[in-house]
């Protein structure tokens, strides 16, 4: 927890230093030995056919030799662009791209002027509009837009027409098989070893793009209906050297009347004692909001550190109101029943995370590592009025008076590192590790009301529980011609334990529970693809999972949602 409020001071401090700018103002004992350093580089950009300048043009400037970003920004509305407390005794690179236009580098020699002192004005520098007179056609291969990777189908955004000016929610409606300004979505249909054995169903990995350009950027959006529906989000990102700070903000509000029905037959020995029917209604009024933020430091080419801090919560009210039927064997009416609630809940949700990445000289090897904290805490209640009555309106039993209150807190910790290493061009091994680590206590009471007065009911649950799991896991891919397959092996241990804590009963698991079940943890993974001409291919694959129960599978406390709605977990359940 304290490298964690490190991580986040750290970002805070940061942050003030790169809002204010400024030199460091000397002390009056230094003004004598002052300098005033102007070395500097501008001049302006302009439209080749009108003359006027060209606005938000990318103009970057980097070290000649090295090759690498010294400083850059967007043009201002006139054209202008300027770089100053620049290094003298280096070669310079300027390299232009604005929208519409071609791109220009120019090479700027050092210069060793008289005490050093660089004052170089570019002039005004002329942009192309790219707009040619074709002179014949020329075909090149592109990436499709959907592509079969050995263990996923990868649908690339930009090549998709949709994308264009659409949102996420556009461009996933036309990804084959699957019914955000994103760069890429991976559609994983069968988890390989790399990914947690418990993974029941295929994974969407949405790949967002990567904001490169320097300056402030961003994105508001805002939406209303009905009912009670009230949508806003606003996305900043702002770079500038080394440092990339991000900043996402939503509300999300959203009501309207759930309705639900139940019709019920109750039968003993295959022979009708009963019938029972529901009818429901729940006005509801839900609201979200959430922050995220974080800032990314690129320490030099190869190495990036990011923080980010994701702030959450929401709140929820709900008015029920149900109508029951209580009939025999003939269906004739036996009694009614009414039940209105007043139900309320809220959660505050918040995330912490800290993520590190090295890239290798080789093309495509990379070594990255994550630490998550994610932590909360949530509450409930309700009041709940049950009244039963004759078909003739009298009263069939004395009404009944439920009060509900809840309190739950819990944290989850993941920590995992992955490494990639390619073998030449057409194979490569990955490998990695994993501890996730989640609690959660919780605290359900249920008083029934009679004459004033509380009495605590046996529906009350109050719990805790730790859950933990390890892994490790390693792939080899390897491409032969048109064939190409991978295979994988990953290794889990996991292990539950729960605590009813008014009974003192304990349950839960260890999976494997000894060594003599150690095949046990072992999943493997192959996938196997082969290219069938230019416009074919067919794919098999084969993965071994597992199905781990939660807690309100194992939980043996008996939940009442209502007299004839039960819900129990089994503790002997195994993964």
């Amino acid at each position: 927890m304290k490298f964690i409020l490190s991580l986040l001071i750290f970002s805070a401090f940061s942050f003030q230093l790169f809002g204010q700018e400024q030199e460091p103002q000397p002390s009056g004992d230094m003004l004598p030995n002052l300098r005033i350093r102007s070395n500097r580089i501008f001049g302006k950009l302009v439209d080749e056919s009108t003359g006027k300048g060209v606005d938000a043009a990318s103009v970057q400037l980097y070290l000649a030799d090295k090759d690498s970003l010294y400083a850059g920004m967007l043009t201002k509305s006139n054209g202008n662009f300027s770089f100053s407390n620049l290094s003298t005794g280096f070669d310079y690179k300027l390299v232009i791209s604005a929208l519409g236009y071609e791109p220009v580098e120019q090479v700027i020699p050092a210069t060793q002027a008289k005490g050093g002192k660089l004052e170089k004005d570019l002039g005004n520098i002329s942009l192309h509009p790219m707009i040619k007179q074709m002179e014949g056609i020329t075909i090149t291969a592109t990436r499709p837009a959907l592509e079969m990777s050995i263990d996923r189908k990868v649908f690339t955004v930009d090549k998709s027409l949709t994308s264009t000016g659409g949102t996420a929610v556009d461009v996933m409606k036309n990804i084959p098989s699957v019914s955000v300004d994103i760069e890429k979505v991976e559609l994983i249909t069968n988890p390989s070893a790399k990914f947690d054995a418990a993974t029941s169903g295929g994974i969407i990995n949405v790949v967002l793009k990567k904001e490169k350009r320097f300056g402030i950027n961003g994105i508001v959006t805002a939406s209303v209906g009905v009912p009670n529906v009230l949508n806003g989000n606003l996305s900043l990102n702002l770079r500038q050297g080394k440092f990339n700070f991000f900043m996402n903000g939503g509300h999300f509000q959203s009501g309207g009347t759930a309705e639900g029905k139940t019709l019920r037959e109750n039968k003993w020995g295959g022979v009708t004692k009963d019938f029972f029917n529901q009818y429901t209604e729940n006005e509801r009024l839900r609201k979200f909001n959430s922050v995220n933020f974080g800032v990314d430091y690129f320490m030099d080419n190869r190495n990036t550190f990011t923080i980010t801090q994701r702030i959450g919560g929401g709140r929820s009210t709900g008015k029920e109101v149900q109508q029951q039927e209580y009939l025999d064997s003939q269906k004739i009416l036996e009694y009614n029943g009414t039940r209105e609630g007043d139900n309320r809940w809220g959660f505050n949700r918040n995330s912490t995370r800290a993520s590190y990445k090295h890239t290798f000289p080789q093309e495509g090897r990379n070594l990255t590592a994550d630490v998550t904290y994610n932590y909360g805490h949530g509450s409930s209640g309700s009041t709940i009025i049950n009244r039963y009555y004759y078909p003739d309106g009298q009263e069939y039993k004395a009404p009944a008076v439920v009060n509900n209150d809840g309190r739950n807190n819990n944290g989850q910790l993941t920590i995992e590192a992955d490494y990639v290493h390619p073998l030449g061009e057409n194979a490569k091994w990955e490998t990695g590790v994993r501890a996730y680590f989640n609690n959660s206590t919780s605290f359900f009471n249920v008083f029934g009301v009679e004459n004033g007065e509380e009495t605590k009911l046996p529906l009350s649950n109050n719990y805790k529980y730790s859950e933990n799991i390890d892994a490790a896991y390693g792939t080899y891919s390897q491409k032969l011609g048109g064939f190409s397959f991978q295979a994988g092996l990953r290794a889990e241990y996991s292990r539950f334990d729960g605590l009813l804590i008014d009974s003192a009963f304990k349950f839960g698991y260890e999976y494997p529970h000894s060594i003599d079940n150690i095949w046990n943890s072992l999943f493997p993974s192959l996938f196997l693809t082969q290219k069938l001409g230019e416009n074919n291919e067919v794919q098999v694959n084969f993965s071994r999972r597992i199905r781990r129960p939660d807690f309100w599978q194992l939980n043996p406390h008996i939940e009442i949602s209502d007299p004839v709605n039960l819900r129990q977990g089994n503790p002997q359940l195994q993964p």
